[in-house]
């Protein structure tokens, strides 16, 4: 799928601006502050409907309007259109349209148009923590398959709850797991289950293709591995939403102390290894400048 034109309207320094673009490799060029990165961005909110800069949509408006809209014409393989038009209005929030005339969800359109990013900030997915590398990797997963996004989110719902009924019971006194804790802890665990093997299979399938790219573009003769190692350890023959559940009641005075949930796949570790070293701690980013000489 490849983007036609795109539209943009009140968005950022474009009061009203029209972009073709081809279907191979598209540059765009443009002094400082021109606009190039708005662009990107405006791309970036047709695909996953929010942007990359900012988690502010109004902060995109053009000073001195109340809204924005942005229309994309995408291509796919079999050359069959898709308009994508996503509209925000200060006093309603956003509103994404398909093909004219149908209002979809936003959660309902992530994947439809596959988009990944590389911007400066991307440095964090190799050099970053934890926390930024996972947002990364679920992004990812998310536009890749849409059970992943689904059983993420639910998963996210739940552990919001779960930390809000300690930090209740915390503050009522109350210190015994119950039946109520049991059964929230039990469809917690059901959908962390399903989110590591997703998590899994997609390593699985993913390294290979990571390595080989690597080899090509770098001319390294390593093997590039990405690894997502889980929080709840499971052995051979065990079930993960079992040890998983288990774990969520040893610990569950220690939860309650601190107000929230310490284990679980939010805790997950994600590293990118080359040859068998960590790349956080030996690989390097450098920065050239070029200088105007008098």
């Amino acid at each position: 799928m490849f983007l036609k034109e795109l539209k943009l309207l009140q968005f950022r320094k474009y009061s009203h601006c029209v972009f073709q673009f081809s279907p191979n490799i598209n540059f765009i060029t443009g002094k400082n502050g021109s606009g190039k990165t708005s662009i990107l961005e405006a791309i970036y909110y047709l695909a996953l409907t929010k942007s990359f800069r900012t988690n502010v949509d109004s902060e995109v408006v053009m000073n001195g309007n109340n809204f924005f809209q942005l229309f994309g014409t995408f291509e796919d393989v079999k050359r069959a259109e898709r308009i994508v038009n996503l509209n925000y209005l200060k006093s309603e929030g956003k509103r994404l349209i398909i093909d004219n005339n149908v209002t979809v969800k936003r959660s309902e359109h992530v994947g439809n148009i596959p988009l990944v990013i590389l911007s400066p900030d991307s440095i964090n997915v190799t050099s970053g923590t934890q926390s930024e590398r996972r947002v990364f990797i679920d992004r990812l997963l998310s536009q890749a398959f849409r059970e992943y996004l689904d059983v993420l989110m639910d998963y996210r719902r739940r552990l919001t709850a779960r930390n809000r009924t300690l930090e209740k019971y915390f503050n009522d006194g109350k210190k015994r797991y119950d039946a109520y804790f049991e059964t929230q802890d039990e469809l917690l665990a059901k959908q962390a289950g399903r989110i590591n093997s997703l998590r899994r299979d997609f390593v699985t399938a993913f390294s290979p293709i990571l390595s080989r790219c690597f080899r090509r573009f770098a001319h390294i003769n390593n093997d590039m591995q990405l690894l997502i190692i889980p929080d709840i350890k499971v052995g051979k023959g065990e079930s993960y939403t079992a040890c998983y559940l288990e774990i969520l009641r040893e610990r569950f005075q220690k939860d309650l102390a601190l107000g929230r949930t310490m284990r679980g796949p939010h805790q997950d570790e994600v590293k990118i290894l080359l040859g068998e070293k960590d790349i956080r701690f030996f690989g390097h980013r450098v920065s050239i400048k070029l200088l105007r000489l008098p």
